[in-house]
């Protein structure tokens, strides 16, 4: 399934602000994601919200922004945050990803490595910790 992007050619990056980038917020906690989402826009940010891997498809649908990061819950119900970045990758090959879990990285990516242009944030983390790993992912 791929995410079908309307206008999406007619997306003019040098017309976006520079500092200004759209980060997809999937999380089924939901006070998590308030306070993430929070402090995401305090820092600049577009941020678009979704519990499900379903309603993060959907989001992505009614945008005509390009999606610079996805932090997502790597247990999102549906189909995941892995595969959910997998799905969107396709769409949006410079996205960055960061992966939050519960449960340790080497849990999580026992079988497979972390996506090139990816970080892992294991739950609890602070926001000031989530809002570096995005601005390290962006500005690298």
């Amino acid at each position: 399934m791929s995410v079908d992007r309307p206008g999406s050619p007619n997306i003019d990056r040098d017309s976006v602000a520079a500092d200004v980038h759209t980060v997809l917020l999937a999380e089924d906690e939901e006070v998590l994601r308030e306070i993430a989402a929070i402090k995401l826009r305090s820092a600049g940010h577009v941020v678009l919200e979704a519990s499900s891997t379903g309603a993060a498809l959907e989001a992505v649908t009614r945008t005509r922004r390009p999606i610079d990061v996805l932090v997502t819950d790597v247990m999102l119900p549906e189909i995941g945050g892995v595969l959910l970045f997998e799905q969107l990758h396709r769409s949006y090959p410079e996205m960055k990803a960061v992966f939050i879990s519960g449960h340790s990285i080497d849990v999580i990516f026992e079988n497979a490595p972390l996506p090139s242009g990816a970080a892992f944030l294991e739950k609890p983390y602070d926001s000031s910790t989530l809002l570096a790993t995005v601005a390290q992912l962006l500005h690298g």
